[in-house]
């Protein structure tokens, strides 16, 4: 049983890794960013963020996303997931060769 936990260990931590930093992390990275109108401007003077003319979800007065940057954040969100669906997947594969083994003993 103990080899069981060592063996997952480094599968939900990748897992874990991936949930936090690709979900939690741009949240709030996003969310401090629009509390600061310091950072709103610089993430506009560096073109990171759209205008106010030219956004469409503003998420400030200072700034927002157009639709280039709203399909790259959905580029993104589903390339996080997709990550995630193959750690899943490769857990999943890893626990049925244990059992395979297990019961071929």
């Amino acid at each position: 049983m103990g080899n069981e936990l060592e063996e997952e260990n480094p599968l939900t931590l990748i897992s874990a890794g991936i949930v936090f930093f690709g979900a939690a992390g741009p949240i709030i990275l996003g969310w401090i960013a629009t509390k600061s109108t310091a950072t709103m401007a610089w993430l506009v003077e560096h073109n990171i963020l759209a205008t106010p003319a030219e956004s469409i979800l503003h998420l400030g007065d200072e700034g927002g996303l157009d639709l280039a940057r709203i399909i790259l954040l959905v580029i993104l969100v589903i390339a996080v997931l997709a990550g995630l669906v193959a750690v899943l997947r490769a857990m999943n594969n890893a626990r049925r060769r244990r059992t395979v083994r297990a019961l071929d003993l």
